[in-house]
């Protein structure tokens, strides 16, 4: 069996929504259609919190 190191990070996905794409739209139409919503989604990791 192989084990991994640990990644002490945080993960966060952002997902836009509707509200985005509507706002999208109204800026420069035709960026925010609807097969843009189900590819557009990103994650990012972020450093292990110092309190």
């Amino acid at each position: 069996m192989e084990f991994f190191d640990t990644i002490n990070r945080t993960a966060i996905m952002v997902i836009p929504q509707q509200l985005f794409y509507d706002w999208l739209n109204s800026i420069e139409p035709g960026t925010g259609d609807d097969e843009m919503a189900n590819k557009e989604k990103d994650s990012y990791n972020l450093p292990p919190a110092r309190f």
